[in-house]
């Protein structure tokens, strides 16, 4: 018990621990998944993270397994949309996707349970924090032995476990390769949601995979740039403009035009699935796509026009980051643990 409430004390490491603890959610028992439940409490976004790589990456979209009904049924889907509206519209696209009209009672209430909620609009679009008797933010202690072997398990398989910390092994991803395989997700990499902001490490590369092109769906990463006495933030954004010839448009507040089909990225590859890196320095931003620089942007010397000012915030340290995409969720995949 003390170990899950050192580990899941903060969201990264909740979100570690459920991904290891749900790696091979196929062998769960019903226990351990009421505990993967109890984990998450109201981040709901992180228990579907997982659930989704499971029915697309492990089931291959052939449709649900026991646990994958088990947790459906057992998850509050009325909070999740009232908290998660945007995800839980994608959550409950891809069960119908995979219910594929099935007359199977389980299936069939379940499908039409979750389509009548997105139907009813119950949350409207609100981020309203609301208040959840059934599951609690903090992870709580549990006297279940088999909870507590769980618990016991996901410790021995990492590197090393200290209060509010958990160190995991991954596969390096290298820019010299497509880190993606399948028939699995590698460690350290999620299905993000599209319209939601994830935190990331801001002295790290940003690192993503589209698996399939979207006209003109936005890329965002955002930087806070921090000065003695202020706080700017900025953000880097690009869209595929034309999937034919692979055109991409880029801009870079406070340093270019902020609007879409003016500036643009250079001979980006033709692949359907490509794996972008996105590095910012005090001197440069530089964009590379499947081994090809597609930009390095000088922010001293590569301004435009009328930006002579604010484009030195850019030479500022990043001290918080985030990325968000409008991609569908199955066309592209985000690094989250280097």
């Amino acid at each position: 018990g003390l170990f899950v409430r050192n580990m899941t004390s903060r969201n990264i490491g909740k979100r570690v621990f459920l991904r290891k603890y749900m790696s091979n959610f196929a062998e769960l028992s019903k226990r351990q998944i009421n505990m993967a439940i109890q984990i998450a409490g109201k981040d709901f976004n992180i228990l579907f993270d997982c659930l989704v790589s499971h029915l697309t990456f492990v089931l291959k979209y052939t449709g649900f397994d026991e646990n994958s009904l088990y947790l459906l049924e057992q998850v509050d889907m009325r909070l999740f949309q009232q908290r998660y509206p945007d995800q839980f519209v994608e959550v409950v696209d891809l069960i119908t996707e995979l219910s594929g009209g099935s007359e199977g009672g389980q299936v069939k209430e379940l499908v039409e349970k979750v389509v009548k909620l997105k139907n009813e609009g119950v949350a409207g679009g609100s981020d309203e924090v609301l208040e959840d008797s059934q599951c609690s933010g903090d992870s709580e202690e549990s006297d279940d032995e088999d909870v507590q072997e769980g618990c016991r398990h996901i410790a021995i398989q990492t590197d090393e476990v200290k209060t509010g910390q958990i160190a995991v092994q991954t596969d390096e991803v290298k820019p010299d390769c497509i880190a993606i395989e399948t028939d699995e997700i590698k460690t350290g990499w999620i299905q993000p949601v599209s319209r939601t902001s994830y935190p990331l490490l801001p002295d790290e590369p940003v690192q993503f995979i589209t698996t399939d092109n979207e006209l003109e769906k936005d890329i965002d990463v955002w930087y806070t740039l921090p000065l003695e006495g202020s706080t700017d933030k900025d953000w880097f954004s690009m869209r595929c403009e034309n999937i034919n010839t692979s055109q991409w448009s880029y801009y870079i507040r406070g340093c270019t035009v902020s609007s879409y089909n003016t500036q643009f990225l250079n001979s980006v590859p033709p692949d359907k699935v490509k794996h972008w890196i996105i590095t910012k320095t005090c001197t440069h931003l530089k964009v590379v796509c499947n081994n090809v620089t597609v930009l390095s942007f000088n922010f001293a010397t590569d301004y435009s026009p009328g930006y002579e000012t604010s484009h030195q915030i850019w030479l500022r340290r990043c001290s918080n980051l985030r990325f968000r995409s409008f991609f569908k969720i199955t066309n592209i995949l985000l690094r989250t643990v280097s």
